[in-house]
């Protein structure tokens, strides 16, 4: 899913959402696309939306992947996104290998 794409995605979505994960380094424009999209939503919109439960907080719909947390987010193109360094700290929280050329991209962009 391309940055123009994951902007379609989240327009379309009845409830508001918040991009996080691979889809706010999309954002960002420090990687072209995703596989999926990861958002995270308000508690009381989570119960309302279909998915398959993975979590208690957390279920999937297609390529939608929900969650409930709260991190911080800003406006980029009138779609909220978590804020780079929340973005920075999960990466480097969950260190994958596929996290690695992420990191370095966040931090180069923060420098």
């Amino acid at each position: 899913m391309n940055k123009t794409d994951l902007i379609a995605k989240v327009k379309s979505l009845p409830y508001h959402c918040v991009v996080v994960g691979g889809g706010a380094v999309v954002m960002y424009g420090l990687r072209d696309e995703t596989s999926d999209l990861d958002i995270q939503v308000r508690l009381e919109d989570f119960y309302e939306i279909p998915g398959e439960r993975r979590g208690d907080l957390w279920k999937t719909d297609g390529d939608l992947d929900i969650q409930v947390t709260d991190y911080p987010s800003v406006d980029i193109e009138g779609i909220s996104v978590m804020t780079l360094e929340s973005l920075l700290e999960m990466k480097m929280r969950m260190n994958r290998p596929k996290d690695q050329e992420d990191i370095r991209k966040i931090k180069a962009l923060m420098a």
